[in-house]
């Protein structure tokens, strides 16, 4: 319990909680942790559970391997599962799959101390309002995109929103802090991996990003909030 109570400290979405908070979360969270590409849980399950992120990263994604979309990515600090906040005597069975992309540790909560705690802890219940209030404006971004949106608006707002989280400013560019495959980006935009070729070719050609020596993609953010204006979800970057 001490172990955890100190894993959820070092997290931003808990910072100001009290000890007692802390403590209240702590007892009724059980640690797991997940390998790399292994599946947390399968679409159609309906335990009940939700998870928190303690360090690490969780794809959620609908389809199978020759055709799947990632609809949201879950980093440090983040909850996902069964989130209806009703409590139903049967839980809602999950829609869509959710993977670990990178060896990962999570907090399981079952949901009915999950309701408790909300409950019973008014600042935990904001933050998670608030946490999921971003997750929403995500949502109906991606949805946009994936309605409306031609291939390179698509691509660069998934590149904005990956940035987002794993970027760093560096004199008006954002240097994306991992190496992204042709096909995880088309993972993430839903777009065919030879359309995302052929679409970061004319990103590069147009100067909206560049490779660093250390093949990182790097956003030009004064250049494609400049040319882009009310194509692009800037929003994102500006709340990092």
């Amino acid at each position: 319990m001490t172990i955890i109570k100190e894993s959820i400290k070092q997290l931003n979405f808990f910072k100001g909680m009290t000890e007692s908070t802390l403590e209240a979360i702590s007892r009724v969270c059980a640690s797991c942790t997940f390998g790399k590409q292994e599946i947390i849980y399968l679409r159609g399950d309906s335990d009940g559970r939700v998870f928190l992120v303690l360090k690490g990263e969780v794809e959620l994604f609908m389809g199978g391997r020759g055709a799947r979309i990632v609809i949201q990515t879950f980093r440090e600090g983040d909850f996902f599962g069964d989130l209806s906040f009703v409590n139903h005597p049967t839980p809602f069975p999950q829609e869509e799959y959710a993977q670990a992309s990178k060896e990962t540790e999570v907090c399981v909560l079952v949901k009915s101390d999950m309701l408790r705690l909300l409950e019973t802890n008014p600042l935990f219940t904001m933050a998670l309002l608030l946490n999921l209030r971003d997750r929403l404006h995500h949502a109906e971004s991606k949805i946009k995109d994936l309605a409306i949106s031609e291939a390179p608006t698509r691509l660069l707002n998934e590149l904005i929103r990956y940035a987002s989280s794993n970027g760093k400013e560096e004199r008006g560019f954002y240097h994306i802090g991992s190496r992204l495959t042709h096909q995880h980006l088309a993972d993430l935009s839903g777009l065919a991996r030879e359309t995302v070729t052929k679409t970061l070719a004319l990103l590069f050609e147009k100067e909206f990003i560049s490779l660093t020596p250390l093949k990182i993609i790097s956003l030009n953010i004064q250049k494609i909030t400049k040319d882009c204006a009310g194509c692009i979800d800037i929003t994102s970057m500006q709340n990092t």
